[in-house]
């Protein structure tokens, strides 16, 4: 009987372990708002000036104007529309100074 105990904990460790890596592969990208807040999620678009952003903990996406978002880190790859036409293709991050995105 303990050891048939000692694997049903053993067993649920290992499945929690495993259902916390998921969740947190699921949310690879991070937004530092203005005001020092932190949106943990997926980032699913950005278009004229509003970034969307899908977290486990709301049932509705986020939505963010640019202005408000301090840094942004992601290892999801994006395609970037320029305004000039040029498009850039990769993940985003904030650069050490801070004061731009880095593609």
């Amino acid at each position: 009987m303990k050891n048939s105990l000692t694997a049903f904990k053993t067993g649920a460790f290992i499945t929690a372990c495993l259902f916390v890596s998921i969740v947190s592969l699921a949310q690879t990208d991070s937004l530092v708002l203005k005001n020092g807040n932190v949106i943990v999620g997926e980032i699913k678009s950005l278009d004229k000036g509003v970034l969307t952003i899908e977290t486990p903990y709301s049932k509705n996406d986020f939505t963010i104007e640019w202005s408000g978002i301090k840094e942004i880190y992601s290892k999801s790859k994006f395609l970037v529309s320029l305004t000039n036409g040029k498009r850039l293709n990769g993940s985003l991050k904030t650069a050490p100074d801070g004061n731009k995105i880095i593609v």
